[in-house]
């Protein structure tokens, strides 16, 4: 898995002229090796050095950045991003379950592969869509998987999608699954509650703090578990038409709304630019 951790003097050039958007600290990514994770925290502690302001996507993450980097809370702007809400098309036979995200150890779909073995009895297919061009032993691992357990006729991966293909991709969808270990936010599955798709979702990082109790059925990312859920939402339509109705009901923001949530904070103009440039390249995400 590759990172790119700009220099510190670099950085320091620039003064109190920046801004960091942070989603997690790179030091907290799953999978990587020990050593590696301690290199990586003094570039996730560099940039709230002096008097420069973070942004930070939910509430744990604020208080993450507080205990384990010494960040003062005063400098810590919680900032949600937008969703966007796609359109539900008629409900497919079999269901189709839906994820998104960019595939690496952190996104545990390797997890949510040996859950859906274990309901196998069911009628459903899977739709994993994300890149795996920065971990692609990971993406080589789950295809071996798939194919290993005779599920590739049911679960599918095409790789990243962006704009119509992504917008089918949603539409088509029957439910949604997130199984990720650890999150900073977790931007795909909040596209997939506000579209009204009923969803199973791993509660790890910052999802635990923003999820409402009844948007979805809240799980931890083992197998068993994301199995025992997937299995009450593919035989529960009653269940699976209420967590729509409640995913519906969670007061996200747009992308183009985001910033109105800032007005008078100084990070306005900012944080509507990242939302124009952001949002047009929405495809299989890491988030």
């Amino acid at each position: 898995m590759a990172f790119a951790v700009l220099p510190g003097a670099w950085l320091d050039r620039l003064g109190k002229r920046w801004q960091a958007l942070i989603h997690h600290p790179l030091c907290l990514e799953t999978g990587l090796d020990p050593a590696r994770a301690l290199s990586l925290r003094p570039a996730s502690a560099r940039p709230w050095r002096g008097r420069n302001w973070l942004s930070s996507p939910a509430g744990r993450r604020g208080a993450t950045l507080t205990a384990r980097f010494a960040v003062p809370a005063d400098k810590i702007l919680l900032a949600p991003p937008g969703v966007t809400r796609y359109r539900r098309s008629a409900p497919r036979t079999p269901p189709m379950i839906l994820t998104v995200g960019a595939i690496s150890p952190r996104k545990n779909f390797d997890g949510l592969v040996t859950a859906l073995d274990a309901v196998r009895d069911l009628p459903w297919t899977a739709t994993i869509v994300g890149s795996d061009a920065h971990s692609p032993e990971t993406g080589a691992a789950l295809r071996a998987q798939v194919a290993a357990l005779g599920l590739t006729d049911r679960v599918h991966l095409p790789g990243a999608l962006t704009g119509p293909a992504l917008e089918t991709a949603y539409a088509e969808a029957s439910f949604y699954v997130h199984a990720a270990h650890y999150e900073g936010f977790g931007m795909a599955l909040a596209d997939a509650l506000a579209s009204g798709l009923p969803t199973v979702a791993s509660i790890g990082g910052a999802v635990g703090d923003w999820l409402p109790e009844g948007a979805a059925l809240r799980a931890t990312p083992d197998a068993a578990t994301l199995a025992e859920n997937m299995r009450l939402l593919l035989t529960d339509s009653d269940l699976a038409e209420r967590l729509a109705a409640a995913g519906r009901a969670i007061d996200f923001p747009t992308w183009l709304g985001a910033p109105l949530r800032l007005r008078g904070l100084g990070h306005e103009r900012l944080f509507r630019r990242l939302a124009r440039s952001a949002r047009p390249r929405r495809c299989g995400r890491a988030g």
